[in-house]
């Protein structure tokens, strides 16, 4: 019995170590659990503030992967030294035991995607400027070798909660959008905007946005671009 209740004290212990951890990294990258878990293709965003909560004492490996790669980190930046005292109990894989982390095998990325979405334009527009660059964000693999590719940094809430004011947008400029993808649509005038591309047809690239949530129609001839948006840098804030 000394031995059970031994080992219990060391998991609740570790499973507070690690909501710390998860924590101190939001924290610090200035996450929010809607965006991420969004980010992450998870549910909702109930598993990661059960956890925080202590309602609930672990986390899947498979949700500890999501949620890093959605972050562009290694799950051990997120839990340092997970292979020490023990390795990770709280993050288990699905019906079986616990796994240790074999560390970060992710590759380096760069941070030399230039941001260009910069002065806001309206309440739901801003403007892309060709000739400066507004700070850099991290190169995902996808975009490595995509000498055009950039990304913009979201001014309003048209887009919350998928997409909150401050978050930085990576844009793939030759990727061809497809309905339901979402999408930086640039007007002939220099405005653009973030939404999700729902139809073109007729002359009219139609679009729609979450908040509030309304379809729009822009006629093509003054459509400049239309570029995919392939991730999220989360690091950049």
């Amino acid at each position: 019995m000394r031995d059970i209740a031994a080992m219990a004290e060391i998991d609740d212990k570790a499973a507070e170590k690690r909501r710390k951890q998860l924590r101190a990294f939001m924290d610090q990258a200035g996450l929010k659990a809607r965006p991420w878990a969004i980010a992450a293709g998870l549910k909702s965003d109930g598993t990661i503030r059960n956890f925080l909560k202590g309602i609930t004492r672990t986390l899947t490996q498979n949700t500890a992967e999501r949620l890093a790669r959605a972050a562009g980190v290694s799950v051990a930046t997120i839990f340092p030294d997970s292979h020490a005292d023990s390795p990770l109990p709280e993050v288990a894989a699905p019906g079986g035991p616990a796994l240790s982390f074999l560390g970060d095998r992710r590759p380096t990325l760069s941070r030399d995607l230039p941001i260009r979405g910069h002065t806001k334009a309206g309440k739901e527009g801003f403007f892309i400027d060709q000739g400066e660059t507004w700070g850099f964000a991290m190169r995902p693999e996808t975009l490595r070798g995509v000498a055009e590719a950039y990304a913009v940094r979201v001014h309003d809430e048209s887009m919350s909660p998928r997409y909150e004011p401050g978050t930085v947008l990576l844009v793939d400029p030759f990727r061809a959008p497809k309905p339901g993808d979402n999408v930086i649509i640039q007007l002939s005038d220099g405005q653009a905007f973030v939404k999700v591309l729902t139809r073109r047809a007729g002359g009219i690239v139609a679009c729609s946005q979450f908040n509030p949530k309304k379809t729009l129609e822009y006629k093509q001839a003054k459509v400049k671009s239309l570029h995919l948006v392939v991730g999220v840098d989360y690091l950049e804030r």
